[in-house]
């Protein structure tokens, strides 16, 4: 390919080295910002659990479509923001691999 073009083969060469490692700082990044939430979203997931752990007799009214819909404890409540939160997790950990 040098033949043909000349000295321009080394500017080539140069552009896809540069992409290379722009992509892999990128995914450096996108790693290490992922880790960082997924360490935030267990300790929002450690505190909801003690939360709801306090608040097992605690009962509160339920909306469904701005309607009053059922009395439901607070504690489970939070447990379904919890399952919401491992789901967060899951795709998180499939985002680092």
């Amino acid at each position: 390919m040098s033949e043909l073009i000349g000295s321009v083969v080394r500017c080539l060469h140069t552009v896809h080295l540069h992409n290379n490692q722009i992509a892999v700082d990128l995914h450096l990044w996108v790693c290490k910002a992922t880790q960082s939430i997924t360490h935030a979203l267990k300790g929002m997931k450690e505190q909801l659990l003690i939360r709801a752990e306090q608040h097992v007799d605690t009962f509160i009214l339920e909306f469904m479509y701005s309607q009053t819909a059922q009395l439901v404890t607070f504690c489970h409540y939070m447990m379904a923001y919890i399952e919401i939160l491992g789901r967060d997790l899951l795709q998180m950990h499939d985002v680092i691999e």
